[in-house]
């Protein structure tokens, strides 16, 4: 059975963090995981961020959204990478 360590819920400075994306793809490497979301509110500007790309981490791309006073993060699985890219 294949076991991935993917961290589902991250936030970086296009919202309420002060990690960069490349802070945010260093510490993920250094926790050793396969993966990560990064689930900023109510914005996907990380994505676009050009250090999210040729990485050799699993990106699922995702958005933290703000609804009715609660937060729920939510995630576009079918365009997850399948691989390490």
């Amino acid at each position: 059975m294949l076991e991935l360590k993917i961290c589902l819920h991250i936030h970086t400075n296009h919202s309420d963090s002060i990690s960069s994306v490349e802070e945010v793809v260093d510490s993920a490497r250094t926790k050793k995981l396969d993966g990560i979301a990064i689930t900023d509110h109510n914005t996907m500007a990380a994505l676009d961020d050009p250090l999210i790309c040729n990485q050799d981490l699993i990106l699922i791309p995702g958005v933290e959204v703000k609804t009715w006073g609660r937060a729920r993060p939510g995630f576009r699985v079918e365009e997850a990478s399948t691989e390490r890219v």
